[in-house]
Protein backbone atom coordinates (compact mmCIF):
# COMPACT_ATOMS: atom_id res chain seq x y z
CA UNK A 1 0.00 0.00 0.00
CA UNK A 2 2.61 2.83 0.90
CA UNK A 3 4.36 1.59 -2.46
CA UNK A 4 1.82 3.47 -4.63
CA UNK A 5 2.29 7.03 -3.23
CA UNK A 6 6.19 6.68 -3.50
CA UNK A 7 5.43 5.50 -7.05
CA UNK A 8 3.84 8.73 -7.56
CA UNK A 9 6.04 11.03 -5.95
CA UNK A 10 9.00 9.45 -7.91
CA UNK A 11 6.36 10.31 -11.32
CA UNK A 12 6.47 13.43 -10.32
CA UNK A 13 10.06 14.21 -9.40
CA UNK A 14 11.34 12.53 -12.75
CA UNK A 15 8.88 14.87 -14.76
CA UNK A 16 9.95 17.95 -12.92
CA UNK A 17 13.68 17.06 -13.86
CA UNK A 18 12.69 16.45 -17.27
CA UNK A 19 11.03 19.63 -17.60
CA UNK A 20 14.26 21.66 -16.01
CA UNK A 21 16.07 19.56 -18.76
CA UNK A 22 13.99 20.00 -21.61
CA UNK A 23 13.78 24.02 -20.64
CA UNK A 24 17.69 24.03 -20.86
CA UNK A 25 17.32 22.45 -24.11
CA UNK A 26 14.77 24.12 -25.74
CA UNK A 27 15.94 27.75 -24.68
CA UNK A 28 18.59 28.01 -26.89
CA UNK A 29 16.58 26.31 -29.98
CA UNK A 30 13.91 28.90 -29.45
CA UNK A 31 16.17 31.36 -29.17
CA UNK A 32 17.73 30.44 -33.06
CA UNK A 33 14.42 30.27 -34.19
CA UNK A 34 13.14 33.44 -33.19
CA UNK A 35 16.24 35.05 -34.61
CA UNK A 36 15.74 33.15 -38.22
CA UNK A 37 11.91 34.55 -37.35
CA UNK A 38 13.40 38.28 -37.20
CA UNK A 39 15.51 38.01 -40.25
CA UNK A 40 13.45 36.52 -42.32
CA UNK A 41 11.15 39.61 -41.07
CA UNK A 42 13.60 42.48 -41.85
CA UNK A 43 14.62 40.83 -45.53
CA UNK A 44 10.94 40.81 -46.57
CA UNK A 45 10.21 44.22 -45.29
CA UNK A 46 13.53 46.11 -46.73
CA UNK A 47 12.03 44.20 -50.10
CA UNK A 48 15.02 42.10 -50.65
CA UNK A 49 12.12 38.96 -51.09
CA UNK A 50 12.65 38.95 -54.93
CA UNK A 51 14.33 40.61 -58.57
CA UNK A 52 11.55 40.56 -61.09
CA UNK A 53 12.95 40.75 -64.75
CA UNK A 54 12.55 43.97 -66.68
CA UNK A 55 11.73 42.16 -69.62
CA UNK A 56 9.81 38.77 -69.54
CA UNK A 57 10.85 38.39 -73.23
CA UNK A 58 14.48 38.76 -72.19
CA UNK A 59 14.40 36.27 -69.58
CA UNK A 60 12.54 34.43 -71.92
CA UNK A 61 14.82 34.21 -74.66
CA UNK A 62 17.51 33.40 -72.43
CA UNK A 63 15.86 30.61 -71.11
CA UNK A 64 15.54 29.41 -74.43
CA UNK A 65 19.15 29.73 -75.24
CA UNK A 66 20.57 27.86 -71.78
CA UNK A 67 18.03 24.96 -73.12
CA UNK A 68 19.52 24.71 -75.99
CA UNK A 69 22.94 25.01 -74.86
CA UNK A 70 22.68 21.95 -72.50
CA UNK A 71 20.96 20.19 -75.15
CA UNK A 72 24.31 21.03 -77.59
CA UNK A 73 26.48 19.38 -74.48
CA UNK A 74 24.22 16.58 -73.74
CA UNK A 75 24.37 15.56 -77.86
CA UNK A 76 28.33 15.78 -77.16
CA UNK A 77 28.54 13.35 -74.20
CA UNK A 78 26.28 10.83 -75.95
CA UNK A 79 28.69 11.28 -79.06
CA UNK A 80 31.71 10.90 -76.64
CA UNK A 81 30.31 8.01 -75.41
CA UNK A 82 29.27 5.88 -78.25
CA UNK A 83 32.45 6.18 -79.99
Amino acid sequence: MLGTPLFYLLIIIALGFLWLLLDCVYKPIGRFAKRLWEDMKKSLEDGEETVQPQNNNESLSNTEEQHEHILAQYRDERRNNSK
